[in-house]
């Protein structure tokens, strides 16, 4: 990233990102829930543990 310009990247695509209406509102939104089916890597479960969060 510290080089970024020093590589050609092709051509700019405009409207490329999220441009809902979720983005668009200028205002934080509450996160949504997670899928309870879908188990962490163990590796990510012992640093999300490890910085406080509930891993099911």
């Amino acid at each position: 990233m510290l080089e970024y310009g020093n590589r050609d990247h092709g051509v700019f695509r405009p409207q490329l990102g999220d441009w809902s209406g979720t983005i668009k509102s200028g205002r934080i939104q509450p996160a949504r829930p997670a899928d309870p089916s879908v188990e962490l890597p163990p590796r990510l479960g012992e640093i999300a543990r490890a910085w406080g969060y509930s891993v099911g």
